[in-house]
């Protein structure tokens, strides 16, 4: 993958400061471009809050925290995205001291879909570039009996008995009276805990309309 095509797929153009980086220094050649854009496109894609809005991301510290460099900014300054406690970090870091100090982190194992995964593409964290969107998901929904789409999971307080729903998009359960299943599509495949003989023949039919 090319720069030209990250762009096209993120959106915007990249900045400057990393362009800029990359094709000046002798010390570093910048990022795998393929990974840089599922990334950033897995991170858009659970995105409810808009954090990720006029933000290009470089990079994972491990810790469920992500390095960044701002869109609609020249300054060659990368800042650190941060999510207990909600906020920005300024790690004093330019482009150029991050990217030659920096290992890449791979957002993805790589691994091959199973008979369990229903994806566009042969490797299931790659299906974010080939997505299933979450309209094609519903239609699908409509042409299998018994799978009906729900949008969020229930959960029981331990203390207080009560039951409460947490809101999922993607979701939907398969229920025929013998089995339950629960199907979902997230970074663009559809994916399902359940591995018994007739959630098999479930996927199946899912693969068919994909």
């Amino acid at each position: 993958m090319e720069i030209s095509e990250l762009q096209d797929r993120l959106g915007f153009t990249i900045p400057n400061s990393y362009i800029e980086t990359i094709n000046n220094s002798k010390i570093s050649k910048g990022f795998d471009v393929k990974t840089l854009c599922i990334l950033n496109l897995i991170l858009r894609d659970n995105d409810n809050e808009g954090w990720t809005e006029n933000r290009f991301f470089l990079n994972g510290d491990g810790c469920g925290n992500f390095y960044f460099i701002n869109v609609d900014s020249d300054r060659s300054k990368v800042f650190l995205w941060v999510h207990d406690p909600l906020g920005i970090e300024d790690p004093n870091y330019t482009v150029l001291e991050y990217l030659s100090s920096a290992i890449q982190e791979m957002p993805f194992s790589g691994s091959l879909c199973t008979e369990f995964d229903i994806s566009r593409t042969e490797k299931i964290d790659e299906s974010v570039l080939n997505p299933i969107s979450l309209d094609e998901w519903k239609t699908i929904i409509g042409k299998i009996p018994n799978l009906i789409y729900t949008g969020f999971k229930e959960g029981k307080n331990p203390f207080s008995g009560d039951i409460y729903k947490i809101k999922i998009l993607g979701i939907a359960v398969f229920n025929d009276g013998d089995i339950e299943s629960e199907f979902l599509l997230s970074n663009g495949h559809i994916s399902t805990e359940s591995t018994c003989d007739k959630t098999k023949k479930i996927c199946q039919l899912i693969k068919n309309e994909v």
